[in-house]
């Protein structure tokens, strides 16, 4: 057995031992939901999901209009700005698949 998998398995192992009886406790079936309420966590959780959205979309954001800058030969800011709307544009589009 690998490290990783044994770490991955023992890390499965160790969430159950802390999800079950904060379920039966709280009442609810999302572990995530459960940890979090249950060691008061919600809003520091939702700010580090926040920050960790905004740093990948900024990186993903930046070489999207790098690479078509190298691909059109014209300045980065304006290819940029326009792949931050047309993203974002493409977003509330397609949200309403995710959310049925």
């Amino acid at each position: 057995m690998t490290t990783s998998a044994y770490f991955g398995i023992k890390g499965m192992e160790i969430i159950s031992y802390i999800s079950v009886p904060l379920i039966a406790v709280l009442g609810t079936i999302s572990v995530q939901k459960a940890l979090m309420q249950g060691e008061g966590l919600v809003i520091p959780a939702l700010i580090v999901l926040g920050a960790n959205i905004w740093t990948t979309n900024d990186n993903t954001l930046y070489n999207a209009g790098l690479g078509l800058s190298n691909i059109t030969k014209r300045k980065k800011r304006p290819l940029v700005i326009i792949s931050g709307i047309t993203g974002t544009l493409a977003s509330f589009w397609i949200y309403k698949y995710f959310v049925e």
